[in-house]
């Protein structure tokens, strides 16, 4: 008859080392269109609209990839302007009232939406109107009668991509992490 081991306990130590030699290789934290998008030499140029806690979080990962340049941010509270720009460093132009002037740039091809969910899907339809790649944080939508709508507007540009972000689930450390648990590591 086969005996079964239980598991050995890991130890605080020993996990937190695997999850610090994970999170080593899985430097972006988000955006992984950006990261992957083009060469040094021909950077995606990118644009923010809303710098607050969160917005802030992703310009702090994303001040670490070189693939991508932050060309403007838009936030209409001039604290989390100034913040985000510091963030990001690079001085990228700000845009203190309308997001609709950063979707009128020519020079920007993605935009980041980080703002209030309510905002989203307005946001998501002008930019994918004004022909940009979109992220946009979650939730995607406010009411379930949204959702259709951004779903017919992504599907009428097939060379553009929509990118929701979800709480954490892209993110290899925590796929990995749930990998170990479900394995009974």
């Amino acid at each position: 008859m086969p005996t079964t081991q239980s598991p050995k306990p890991v130890d605080r130590r020993s996990f937190l080392k695997s999850s610090a030699a994970i999170t080593a290789t899985t430097a972006l934290a988000g955006a992984p269109a950006v990261a992957s998008a083009q060469s040094l030499k021909n950077p995606v140029n990118y644009g923010f609209i809303g710098s607050g806690r969160q917005g802030s979080n992703h310009l702090k990962h994303l001040a670490t990839v070189t693939t991508g340049r932050c060309a403007a941010i838009c936030d209409i509270y001039p604290p989390n302007l100034k913040k985000g720009v510091e963030t990001i460093g690079g001085n990228p132009d700000t845009i203190p009232d309308d997001y609709r002037r950063l979707l009128d740039r020519k020079d920007i091809e993605a935009v980041f939406i980080v703002t209030p969910y309510h905002l989203h899907v307005p946001m998501v339809l002008d930019a994918l109107s004004a022909g940009k790649h979109v992220f946009v944080e979650k939730v995607m939508a406010k009411t379930e009668e949204e959702i259709p709508k951004v779903i017919a507007a992504a599907g009428a540009r097939p060379n553009q991509v929509l990118q929701v972000g979800l709480q954490r689930r892209y993110s290899k450390i925590y796929q990995t992490a749930m990998q170990m648990v479900q394995s009974g590591v």
